[in-house]
């Protein structure tokens, strides 16, 4: 592999805060989900793909006590976690 191609950049931890708008994706649903979920803060994800097994994945973060809500094709975490 030839070394002048590679580049290294150290990524420190922070906090994110923006709006990111993306056409619906049932991959990029999935990883939303679980990053908002993890997150531990209040977050909403419009326009989210909701195909079977996004309701799937959306069901199994409310069994495992992640505070939710699901509104149309809006998911709203409130950052709470409760003990299922």
């Amino acid at each position: 592999m030839n070394e002048q191609f590679l580049s290294y950049k150290k990524i420190q931890p922070g906090k994110i805060k923006g709006e990111l708008v993306a056409p619906p994706s049932k991959s990029v649903s999935h990883r939303l989900l679980i990053i908002a979920a993890l997150s531990g803060q209040p977050c909403e994800i419009e326009n989210i793909l909701l195909s079977e097994d996004i309701l799937i994945t959306i069901e199994a973060l409310s069994k495992m006590g992640f505070g939710l809500d699901l509104r149309q094709s809006t998911v709203i975490f409130s950052g709470e976690k409760q003990t299922p």
